[in-house]
């Protein structure tokens, strides 16, 4: 039975950092299609970084969600700090990713495709973080009361993406720029110390 479960976490782990090569795949691409001189193949490259920050986003969303109900289920702080980390890393990973995909989208022009993308990401705050409700409260609050961090910002940081995402639907296209959209989006470093 040891060995099984060993077997499992070894497939699980690999499960979650196949997630994260996807991301640092997005951005290493990125990264090298805007050094690209031919504007036709640099944008087909960030093309296909839209495509990989959408299955990161969207592999790491589910993981979250998998991780909460692993969360509210833990009976001890040891499993409860390991979810933690797992849900720190997630959400950072998230919002990576999500910012990948509006850089592209930016780059490429297509901004209605990225603000649906950042729809997308406010859909998913609103509804399986601040308005979610498990047995002891809102998935934020359980999160929050999880937290061993004294400075938690888990009852602040989805909030001010919120406030980010809603204040970049309403900039005009002209004054939109790849620098404002991290500046906005932006608040991993604060998940960080979360």
């Amino acid at each position: 039975i040891e060995d099984i479960s060993d077997g499992l976490k070894t497939i699980e782990a690999g499960q979650r950092n196949d997630r994260f090569g996807i991301l640092e795949a997005a951005k290493q691409q990125y990264l090298e299609a805007l050094e690209c001189d031919d504007v036709e193949k640099r944008n087909r490259l960030i093309e296909s970084v839209v495509v990989l920050g959408n299955m990161a986003s969207n592999q790491l969303i589910a993981t979250f969600k998998s991780d909460v109900v692993e969360l509210n289920e833990a009976r001890t702080r040891k499993q409860r700090e390991k979810f933690m980390i797992e849900l720190k890393r997630s959400m950072r990973g998230i919002n990576e990713a999500k910012q990948i995909c509006a850089l592209g989208y930016i780059a490429i022009g297509e901004e209605k495709a990225m603000l649906v993308s950042l729809q997308s990401y406010a859909n998913f705050i609103e509804t399986e973080i601040i308005t979610k409700q498990v047995e002891s409260g809102t998935v934020e609050e359980l999160l929050h009361s999880y937290d061993s961090n004294a400075n938690s910002q888990w009852m602040v940081f989805p909030k001010k993406i919120l406030k980010s995402i809603n204040q970049i639907q309403i900039l005009p296209s002209k004054n939109l720029s790849s620098n404002m959209l991290v500046e906005a989006v932006m608040e991993d470093e604060k998940m960080q110390t979360v």
